[in-house]
């Protein structure tokens, strides 16, 4: 959140500080009105400024799967666009945009109305904005409703701290401010765009690896399946002895896809999977460098110890459920609407899922070394909105292994995920997950 508000900052500072005819309007009024009747000029600009933003924001929602997809490319040409304004501005000369008006002092509200009227009838700044929001990163699949309101809304307080702070600036040099040398002011501001710009171009090509492993997963990002078993008899047998059973008559799958170069480690992880009349079974063998269980309570960050993870969702449904185990069983889950809008299990819910692991339930900190693990987990149907009665043909859903706070960090998955950083929450990449009809 707080890197969203930087964002918003310092994309409404960047749109507010060109030295247009607005700005121009905004320095005439506060030199030869006051500073405050240049403020509420620019408040007006402020305004207009939040429209277009929103409007982008909107716009590109529409597209964010696009804009998820080709983030490399979407970056270099926001750069360019970014360059190619740099240099608009810093080539222009405001000075002969500048229409000398014997202005008599109206009111704080029709500076306000004139300095909107006046930046609203310049439709390309959604131009600016999608270069800007490319550039930085501000519209993620990731951020809510909210925070994109949060965001526009910091756009508007970084235009309002541009407008204050050069109005005070010009009022207080206003018996030596000569307006003609506006035009260095907007040497700077184009120059700071410019290297804006070129440090997003270079950091596109630096990042070139990462790009060619995307295009490489988009490539082979077909959907994979999988079908679930049906076995009774799982309910009649301890956890700890049902591993025979799952071994021989259940369906084996492998955690074995790198989505991210940057993290190529990849421990060996396999999965056994069924479901009975009440559960839906795994379990997850594993074998790696380093062992790590800091966290022994539920509804604690478990991805950051030696972490096994189930993600699964209903067809047609927003609602998506995340269960993540670490090496002791402890476990976090909870439903989401996105990464940010979820709702943890309650206390009940965390006792139905039943655990088994090979290793002792105490904590510990991380251990050097090949180590392998078994855990056996039982998700009950009715925790995930499944009835046993009527069971869908098929669910969505994806496995992962992880371990973020470990001296090898990884993020691996059973079906591939194409996108720029590591990031499990995203059900457009899960695969499908086929339900065996009753014997």
């Amino acid at each position: 959140m707080l890197e969203l508000v930087v964002k918003g900052l310092a994309i409404g500072i960047l749109v507010s500080a060109p030295m247009g005819p607005v700005g121009i309007l905004c320095i005439q009024r506060t030199l030869s009105k006051g500073r405050w009747y240049g403020f509420f000029t620019g408040m007006g600009a402020m305004l207009s400024d939040m429209i277009y933003a929103a409007i982008t924001c909107l716009g590109m929602g529409v597209v964010i799967g696009f804009v998820e997809a080709n983030h490399h490319v979407l970056q270099l040409g926001g750069s360019l666009v970014l360059g190619l304004f740099g240099c608009y501005i810093y080539r222009s000369n405001p000075v002969k945009k500048l229409k000398k008006q014997r202005e008599r002092k109206i009111s704080y509200t029709h500076d306000c109305v004139t300095g909107f009227l006046l930046t609203f009838s310049n439709v390309l700044i959604v131009l600016l904005y999608i270069g800007l929001f490319a550039r930085f990163g501000f519209v993620l699949p990731e951020y809510s409703v909210w925070m994109l309101i949060a965001g526009v809304t910091c756009i508007g307080l970084g235009a309002v701290l541009w407008w204050f702070s050069i109005t005070y600036i010009i009022f207080k040099m206003k018996k030596w401010f000569n307006i003609r040398n506006i035009w260095v002011l907007n040497k700077i501001v184009g120059t700071i765009i410019l290297v804006l710009s070129l440090i997003g171009i270079i950091s596109v090509g630096v990042s070139f690896k990462e790009f060619r492993t995307l295009i490489i997963n988009n490539n082979r990002n077909s959907m994979k399946n999988l079908e679930i078993p049906y076995l009774p008899a799982l309910d009649v047998l301890d956890l700890s002895s049902v591993g025979f059973l799952l071994e021989n008559k259940s369906q084996r799958a492998y955690i074995d896809v790198v989505n991210w170069a940057e993290y190529s480690y990849k421990p060996i992880v396999a999965f056994d999977i069924a479901r009975s009349d009440r559960y839906l079974y795994i379990r997850y063998f594993v074998k790696g460098n380093s062992l790590k269980a800091v966290y022994s309570e539920d509804n604690s960050p478990v991805h950051k110890d030696s972490c096994v993870e189930f993600f699964m969702k209903k067809t047609g449904e927003d609602i998506y459920m995340n269960f993540e185990f670490n090496c002791i069983g402890a476990c976090d889950a909870a439903r989401h609407k996105s990464r940010e809008i979820q709702t943890a299990l309650s206390e009940e819910e965390y006792k139905s899922i039943r655990r088994y692991t090979n290793l002792e339930r105490k904590p510990f900190q991380e251990k050097r070394g090949v180590h392998e693990w078994e855990l056996v987990v039982a998700i009950p149907l009715h925790l995930m909105g499944l009835d046993p009665h009527y069971m869908p043909k098929k669910i969505l859903g994806n496995f992962f292994k992880c371990a973020d706070d470990t001296n090898s960090p990884h993020f691996v998955s059973w079906n591939p995920i194409s996108t720029p950083k590591p990031d499990f929450h995203r059900p457009e990449f899960f695969g499908e997950l086929y339900f065996a009809a009753n014997d």
